[in-house]
């Protein structure tokens, strides 16, 4: 591997291939934003071109939540403005993005559950009581 490739490794075929289609996707958004190129596809891996500078620190973190924003930006003006957070949504290029809220409600279930807090309480904040 040379300093301006990055290898991203993947525990199975259909992770990579996700991982790929989703870069595809955020790149044909026209953001904006600078993307690493995508130079090679295998079956568990991705190669990636890498791009100069440096890790961000805590410093660049609002300059990171602009890019994000921006990536943001792009997604709901060209795919996202008829997304419902609570369905699934297939864009344009045929990707499916998963819903939103159901990770989430199951994730405030389980904290739920270790805490003791009551679920119908927090089914009822959430919408579902």
């Amino acid at each position: 591997m040379t300093n301006n490739l990055f290898i991203k490794r993947y525990d199975d075929p259909q992770r990579c291939s996700a991982a790929a289609a989703h870069h595809d996707w955020l790149a044909g958004l026209q953001s904006g934003v600078r993307l690493p190129h995508l130079v090679t596809r295998a079956p568990r891996h991705l190669v990636f071109e890498r791009l100069p500078g440096r890790t961000p620190q805590v410093a660049d973190l609002p300059r990171v939540a602009a890019t994000l924003g921006q990536l943001h930006d792009a997604a709901h003006r060209r795919e996202l403005r008829s997304a419902r957070l609570d369905q699934p949504h297939s864009t344009s290029t045929g990707l499916a993005l998963p819903d939103f809220a159901s990770p989430r409600r199951k994730a405030l279930h389980r904290a739920a559950r270790i805490t003791g807090i009551d679920l119908a309480a927090l089914d009822a904040v959430l919408g579902r009581g």
